[in-house]
């Protein structure tokens, strides 16, 4: 089983084996930190900084809390379904308790002994924030405080003489002590727990290039967004021996969907799966999208459901069988909390549980998923179907989709962006060996969909970067990525990339911000800040003779600390390194940021071309950032020819190739080979389905926003 919480535990008890030896910064073996072999003064500097940590994290997440506008927590109310109605005050009352006090004794006795600052609400550095939200009764089935329970029953506890609160903790207690002794039961007959920090997309493809490439260490990924730490398995059981498993029956990914998007999830683990008919995938959503659950489910993968998870070798449970394990009633009893307390926001939270497994494929006389079998398309018809997806995935470009939904919900959803062309490339490459096509002729046909395009406005903006991850991953390559530039061995001495012999069609570069340009980060409160999506980009000089133009670049890599090179600049042995600062936005070094571009657009102005490192435009961060930094968002610019700060190369900083995205091993993917060959069967379905109530209210608040817009334009 491989299992991904959306927070990572922090904790030395679990530290061998791992999948990576090396313990990232910021994951401590102690904390808070004891008095073994430090004289009382370094202790109590060390009891300060804590107190320091803890009550910075506090009080964040304090703040966070109230900018949510929740009077009510009511998360917990899932743990104690089927009897919700009997916990609503015995949880909220808990939840106050522990955020008072850090635990969860309610006998006054008790928590005026514990004297000792609960550790898991401060980190070292001080810079994590606790999600207000947490609470340690959530981790258990509190039913069992209220449901009668038979006396041998080993998730009994006595209730008598203590009050509801204390009832509930007595329950959650029990269950503790039952999954315990059963876990000590297992644990005698061998059990390996195998632990990374780290980003789960990461960890998942390194999985899949491990299980592929057999001998491979690394996949180029970095552990992480916001480090240059290189992902390597390193571990001993990922060592010649193979013991570690590459496959799972089961995969848990927790409420991931909500923070990295459910489709890079999915073509992150979906190959991890093992192909077994009891195998099953489990993914969750709790954040709130949509206002019904069809709405939910019909935009989860970006296009048709059911068409969308075929091609991710999938099958939704749930859609199929029209059943759920979750009570639709005792999910609306939040909301009815909420709404009775006062809340009228639009927000609140949304629990969707969907398992996955493979599909059953006929053979001779069993129906078994031995096999991932590909599906048979036409060119056209694939390309249609992954272009629908295309404008799923970038619809928040697309100016009519913007001004249909002006609602507190809607432009929530237009700021929370998951994807970029890199993920669309990482799902066309998991795509290529799914289909049983002329795949480079369906290609073409996407291509020719994706630029005459109109409707997306950014579009043609990021059709470069588009381009080049369909090339590096191995999707397809136009004209201009199939060919090496600067060919010849006659030396210019231009001292620029013109001096770059047989340049590679794409090359990274790393643009060094300076510290004094991070104000607009650093001068507001983490809370307030937020995690904008940040991109880069490469544009024309005002002086470029032959027109103007701009690209941006989504996929990049931050991170902090002090760079080196070795080898010879504008050439294939020019390498980058980057020591990592351990305090990250605390520290002192400047801020780095990578990505790879294609070489003939260096090439183009290879001295006075703009490199931007900017924020996203969203309607969040228009509002956050725009007075400051101005309607473009930039936050930091200069010139290709500034070697100061930009530095291009061959591969990454502290990387030696780039990223691998495998998909399926070939002994996954079956060939399709229908039962009645020679027969063809062909449908048609023509539908004439008349403009929705609904459809007609979103076109009229179009209309009245664009109206809205003429007249603000006619007034300036």
């Amino acid at each position: 089983m491989i299992s991904f919480p959306p927070t990572v535990v922090r904790s030395s008890s679990l530290r061998s084996p791992t999948a990576t030896k090396h313990q990232p910064s910021g994951f401590p073996r102690t904390w808070p930190p004891t008095l073994a072999g430090r004289t009382r003064n370094d202790q109590s500097t060390l009891e300060t900084t804590f107190e320091t940590a803890f009550a910075s994290s506090i009080r964040r997440s304090k703040k966070q809390n109230d900018s949510t506008g929740q009077t009510l927590v009511t998360a917990g109310l899932r743990s104690a379904a089927p009897v919700c109605t009997d916990a609503i005050i015995d949880l909220a009352s808990l939840h106050k308790h522990f955020w008072q006090h850090g635990n969860t004794d309610i006998n006054p006795k008790a928590v005026s002994q514990a004297v000792y600052a609960n550790p898991t609400f401060a980190t070292p550095d001080g810079n994590v924030t606790f999600h207000y939200g947490s609470d340690p009764i959530l981790g258990f089935h509190i039913s069992t405080a209220y449901a009668p329970l038979a006396p041998d029953s080993p998730l009994s506890s006595p209730s008598n003489g203590l009050s509801g609160p204390q009832v509930v903790v007595a329950a959650a207690r029990a269950e503790f002590c039952a999954w315990s002794n059963s876990f000590r039961r297992r644990l005698s007959g061998g059990l390996v727990l195998r632990v990374f920090a780290g980003d789960a997309i990461a960890f998942s493809h390194a999985l899949q290039n491990r299980r592929i490439t057999k001998d491979s260490d690394s996949a180029h990924w970095y552990r992480d967004r916001h480090h240059f730490e290189p992902l390597t398995l390193d571990g001993e059981d990922y060592g010649s021996d193979q013991s570690a498993p590459l496959t799972f029956a089961v995969i848990d990914t927790s409420n991931l969907a909500d923070h990295v998007g459910p489709l890079n999830l999915l073509v992150a683990t979906s190959p991890l799966l093992q192909d077994d008919i009891s195998a099953s995938l489990h993914t969750e959503a709790l954040v709130k999208r949509a206002k019904p659950h069809q709405e939910l489910s019909d935009n989860l993968l970006c296009g048709h459901l059911p068409t969308v998870a075929v091609l991710l070798g999938l099958v939704p449970v749930e859609y199929w069988t029209n059943n759920s394990p979750l009570s639709a009633g005792d999910e609306l009893l939040p909301t009815f909390a909420t709404r009775f307390v006062g809340d009228t926001s639009e927000g609140g939270q949304m629990f969707v549980r969907f398992t996955w497994k493979r599909p059953i494929t006929q053979g001779e006389g069993i129906s078994s998923p031995a096999s991932v079998q590909s599906v048979c398309f036409s060119e056209s018809g694939i390309a249609q179907a992954l272009y629908q997806i295309y404008l799923k995935m970038f619809e928040g470009e697309d100016l009519s989709h913007i001004f249909s939904d002006i609602s507190q919900l809607g432009i929530r959803n237009l700021s929370l962006r998951f994807y970029h062309r890199a993920s669309y490339a990482s799902l066309l490459r998991l795509v290529k060996d799914r289909v049983a096509v002329d795949w480079d002729k369906a290609m073409d046909n996407l291509l020719t969909l994706i630029e005459s395009n109109r409707s997306l406005s950014m579009g043609r903006h990021y059709v470069q970067e588009l381009y080049l991850y369909m090339h590096l991953l191995g999707v397809h390559s136009v004209g201009t990525l199939r060919k090496s530039y600067n060919l010849g061995t006659i030396a210019t001495f231009t001292e620029d990339l013109r001096d770059w012999r047989e340049a590679p069609p794409a090359l990274c570069v790393t643009l060094k911000v300076p510290r004094t340009e991070l104000a607009v980060f650093t001068s507001d409160e983490p809370t307030e800040v937020g995690s904008p999506h940040i991109h880069c980009i490469v544009q024309s000089s005002p002086t470029f003779a032959n027109g103007a133009w701009h690209n941006i670049f989504a996929a990049v890599q931050i991170g902090f600390g002090q760079l080196s090179t070795r080898g010879a600049r504008h050439s294939n042995t020019y390498t980058v390194h980057i020591a990592e600062e351990p305090r990250g936005w605390h520290g002192t070094t400047p801020l780095f940021v990578s990505f790879m571009a294609p070489t003939w657009m260096l090439l183009l102005e290879p001295r006075n071309a703009k490199i931007v490192f900017g924020i996203q435009g969203t309607p969040q961060n228009a509002e956050k950032f725009t007075e400051r930094l101005g309607l473009g968002l930039n936050v930091y610019e200069t010139t290709l020819g500034d070697t100061e700060h930009v530095y291009v190369s061959k591969d990454m900083p502290n990387q030696t190739g780039f990223i691998s995205v495998q998909g399926f091993a070939a002994e996954n993917n079956g060939a399709s080979s229908p039962r009645n060959v020679g027969v063809k069967t062909l449908i048609i379905a023509d539908v004439d389905a008349p403009m929705s109530m609904r459809a007609r209210g979103r076109s009229r608040r179009l209309r009245v926003a664009l109206v809205f817009i003429l007249m603000i334009s006619s007034r300036l």
